[in-house]
Parts: structure tokens; C-alpha cells; sequence
């Protein structure tokens, strides 16, 4: 999900890197904007080839295969070439970088717990960039950000603050967990909030490989069927498999009714049909 990318990303990269700069250039990097201002070509921000970190399986490996000093700085030379070489390619491809991306992040449920004071701020830069591309008014802005702000003081206020700190994107699905917990303060505010979390099931194929418009073609099925079908899927992953899966009593009354449900969907359907029909 958009929201989540950005920190996803950087806390990814900041990871591999880890293994070849120097302390104090990694205490630098606090955000993904940081990146742009060091040039990870430059030899000088690197670690000695004797600190570069290789992990504990392959140093044991070394050992055992006793490798001489010579092969060992080869490879941990290769190793800081390949990082280096593979952080470039994620900063080149991937959206850590693009700035609507990271201004996003002020939707995260635990930026908003742990930063209001960042998480105003950067809806406010959010703000700013969809007013300069047209997709709202400029005028519109401030009342918006206001509406925010209100927002989140009344999350405080109203003592929901740890429902936002415990929130995991691998258990919650976020559009259904800002709904509940926006809306009912401000029905508008959610208007304006609402596109954006759309940003993420629209760059589906990009973020996920996986496009529910090319799937429904291939597969014949639904779009509601395709999407539960996925997240299915991802929690199966989460979980490390069927075999994994705690087989718990919601769980089983789920399974139970789905068969009511199904019927019940297809009649609220029907209904939706008759109350509108095509023209």
C-alpha cells in the first residue's frame, strides 16, 4: 500500500547499506531525500574491505574453506560493488524517491500515533503538491489541512491512539481502518482522503504484480473475487503457509458462512440493479 512504500523502501535500502558505509554516513541517511546527497560511487564513504559486513554463514564459510587474505578482500570488494549496484537500481526504479510518494507516509496509522507534529506537516507538503498538478482546488487547501489537524487532535481526545500504534498492514486493511476512524469526524475530509488510498490499488502492478483489470480478463472472474483471492494469498505468506495457519474458532465461523454471505451479496446486488438501471 502507497502509505507504507516509502518507509518500506528506505528501511530496505538503509539495511544493505549498513553493510558497507561508515557510521557516520549511515547516521546521516534519517530519510529517503537524504540518499540523493551522497554519491555511493565515491570510495570514500565506504568501510575498510576488513569491516565490510558479510554475514555470519559466509564468514564461517571462509573459514572453513581457508581462504586466503587476497580472495577475501575480492569478495568483499564484490560484495560493496553488488550493494552498491543494487541500492542504485532500487533508487533509479522504484518510487522511494518521488515525492508523492513520501508525503504519502503522513497516512501511516503509526506515524500518525507516534508524530503528529510530522505527520500534519507532511499532509500539508501533500497538499501542496496536488494542488500544483490540479487534482484540487488551491483554495480548497487550508480548509482541508484544517479539517486534518482536527482530526487528529480528536484521535487523541478520543483515546483511539493506541488502536493506531498497533495497526500492521499484514492484518488490517487500511482503507477499512482510516474509514472507520476518519469518517465519522469529518464526512469531507474523507472525500478528500479517499483518491489517495486509490493511488495504491491503481499502481497495483507496480507495487505488487498484481492487477486485479488484467487478472479479470485472463481468469473471468470478479474484481471483488480477485482482490479476496490476493489477500488470501499474502496472508497465507505472512503466515509462512497453510501448514502455518492457526486454525481459530472466527475463523472457522467465517468459513462457515461464507456460502450465507456469497448468497447475501448476490442479492444486495440484485437489489443495487433493480434501484438503478442501465440507461
Amino acid at each position: 500500500m502507497m502509505p507504507f512504500i516509502a518507509e518500506d523502501l528506505f528501511t530496505t535500502i538503509k539495511s544493505l547499506l549498513r553493510r558497507i558505509l561508515q557510521a557516520e554516513t549511515l547516521s546521516k541517511l534519517k530519510s529517503p531525500r537524504n540518499l540523493i546527497a551522497h554519491d555511493l560511487k565515491s570510495k570514500d564513504i565506504f568501510l575498510a574491505y576488513s569491516k565490510i559486513e558479510i554475514g555470519i554463514a559466509s564468514s564461517k564459510v571462509l573459514q572453513k574453506i581457508k581462504a586466503t587474505d587476497l580472495q577475501i578482500m575480492t569478495l568483499k570488494d564484490e560484495c560493496r560493488q553488488f550493494i552498491s549496484s543494487l541500492v542504485a537500481k532500487l533508487l533509479d526504479k522504484s518510487p522511494v524517491m518521488i515525492c508523492l510518494v513520501q508525503k504519502l507516509s503522513c497516512l501511516n496509522p503509526s506515524l500518525i500515533a507516534s508524530s503528529p507534529q510530522l505527520a500534519a506537516s507532511q499532509f500539508r507538503d501533500l497538499l501542496t503538491i496536488l494542488a500544483d498538478s490540479g487534482r484540487i482546488s488551491l483554495n480548497d487547501c487550508d480548509q482541508i489541512y484544517n479539517k486534518f489537524i482536527k482530526c487528529l487532535v480528536a484521535l487523541v481526545e478520543n483515546n483511539v491512539k493506541p488502536k493506531f500504534e498497533l495497526f500492521h498492514p499484514a492484518t488490517g486493511c487500511l482503507d477499512d481502518f482510516l474509514y472507520i476512524n476518519f469518517k465519522p469526524l469529518d464526512a469531507a475530509l474523507w472525500d478528500a482522503l479517499r483518491p489517495l488510498l486509490l493511488l495504491s490499488h491503481g499502481q497495483a502492478t507496480v507495487e505488487r504484480g498484481f492487477s486485479y483489470n488484467k487478472e479479470v480478463m485472463i481468469e473471468n472472474m470478479h474484481k471483488e473475487t480477485l482482490v479476496a483471492q490476493r489477500r488470501v494469498c499474502d496472508f497465507l505468506k505472512v503466515n509462512g503457509g497453510v501448514l502455518d495457519v492457526a486454525i481459530t474458532k472466527p475463523l472457522l465461523t467465517a468459513a462457515a458462512s461464507g456460502c450465507q454471505n456469497y448468497h447475501q451479496y448476490l442479492e444486495k446486488e440484485k437489489t443495487k440493479k433493480l434501484r438503478w438501471p442501465k440507461i
